[in-house]
């Protein structure tokens, strides 16, 4: 609690100094300054009525025992003979501290408004209305307060003695104000009335709060609504920057609306990038067989496939075979990319390899010396395929070295017609 006061007491320091920045008469005219110093005013209150019931309240320790002997500490006869005290000041003091709670509770959870409205200027109507019907409404409600008190005053007169709801002025005033909102009976006044005349009065009453005074109260409202919106066609004809009335609401709206946008930007980029890449890969793969078309080679042929073998286990023979039909493969390549003169070795290594004896008994992972020449034979004729290979690439570099240096040759027409079918192909 203490700790609450001394909040209290920063937040009323931080009021003078905005007071003291802004002046006095534009500090005071605005509605919510008026609020924080009431709401701290009443939490002082708060604060104090606590502290006196903290200390009235009655402990079990003997020093803070109730003194029957002293009439300011509560003693009494009563309290004398039988040690009972009656609390009634400590009730009291508790009962006023939840009552300034209350209101401070609620002037508190008010002020929720204020923050409300500059966060969503749309709900800053009603507030900027009040605002500026303020003077207006405090003439009329003095107005109003003085005819109430004269109407109460006068059925306290003719139905205080007979009827319970206006048997003072307090109770007269409140029965009056409960009729404004149609809480009254008409027939129960007439029951204790000897003629209709407390009957007109009532109803004179009724037609004075209602049809005059509610009148009054909507139009002051009504014109202060009215000056509201004048100010705000003002400000827009002027050009001045006015936020968006749905403040925060308006501002996620916005975010949603270019979070959808991104992803729609987004996913656009990511199909336009897979389509650019798919017709890029339809493209080199049409390049590709044409190229190959062109030089005689089939890119649809299977690889050739190892011989079935007999058994699961390893086979030796197998293995020389399958190499041997793979090394015949590649001489055709060779042999068709015009690399003629190239030594057969997949048909020098074959007949070897299916002369080689098989394994004395399956599973074994043995390989005979003449397996193991066949081998090597193969080896070897790998790296002059190899060797080949690299010298036709020479060829094939100086030839086009030679070509670049020397002027082309005019075209045949219909060589020319079938090289462009081919790139309107690729």
């Amino acid at each position: 609690m203490d700790i609450a006061f001394a909040m209290c007491i920063t937040f009323m320091v931080l009021e003078l100094v905005e007071m003291q920045d802004s002046g006095p008469y534009a500090y005071f005219t605005d509605m919510w300054n008026l609020m924080d110093w009431l709401n701290y005013g009443i939490f002082c209150a708060v604060w104090v009525t606590l502290k006196e019931a903290f200390r009235l309240e009655p402990t079990t320790n003997a020093v803070d025992a109730p003194d029957c002997t002293d009439p300011s500490d509560g003693g009494s006869e009563l309290c004398a003979q039988i040690g009972f005290k009656d609390a009634w000041d400590l009730m009291r003091t508790v009962k006023t501290a939840k009552l300034y709670l209350s209101v401070c509770v609620c002037i508190q959870l008010l002020k929720v408004i204020k923050f409300m409205n500059q966060v969503v200027p749309k709900t800053s109507l009603a507030v900027e209305v009040l605002s500026k019907g303020l003077l207006d409404l405090a003439f009329f409600g003095l107005v109003f307060i003085i005819s109430l008190f004269a109407f109460s005053e006068m059925f306290f007169v003719q139905l205080g003695s007979v009827m319970e709801n206006y048997n003072d002025q307090y109770a007269s005033a409140i029965s009056l104000a409960r009729a404004l909102f149609g809480d009254f009976d008409i027939d129960e006044i007439m029951n204790n009335s000897p003629d209709y005349l407390n009957a007109i009065f009532f109803i004179s009453y009724l037609f004075v709060a209602i049809f005059i005074m509610l009148s009054i109260f909507l139009t002051i409202l009504g014109e202060s609504q009215g000056k509201v919106r004048e100010m705000e066609s003002d400000a827009k004809r002027r050009g001045d920057v006015i936020k968006n009335e749905f403040g925060i609401f308006h501002t996620m709206g916005l975010w949603l609306r270019d979070g959808r946008l991104y992803v729609a930007a987004k996913g656009k980029q990511l199909r336009s990038y897979t389509a650019s890449k798919s017709s890029a890969y339809r493209h080199a793969e049409a390049a590709c067989r044409n190229a190959a078309e062109a030089v005689g080679i089939d890119m649809d042929e299977s690889a050739p496939e190892a011989a079935p073998s007999a058994v699961e286990e390893f086979d030796p023979q197998v293995v020389m075979i399958t190499m041997a039909a793979q090394i015949a493969a590649i001489n055709e390549r060779l042999n068709s990319c015009g690399g003629g003169g190239t030594p057969d070795w997949g048909r020098a290594a074959a007949p070897a390899a299916a002369r080689a004896p098989a394994p004395a008994e399956a599973g074994v992972g043995v390989i005979g010396g003449e397996a193991l020449s066949t081998l090597d034979a193969l080896n070897s004729g790998v790296a002059a395929l190899r060797a080949e290979l690299a010298a036709m690439r020479a060829e094939n570099g100086a030839r086009a070295a030679a070509s670049r240096a020397s002027p082309p040759e005019p075209p045949d027409v219909f060589v020319e017609a079938s090289l462009k079918k081919k790139n309107m192909r690729v």
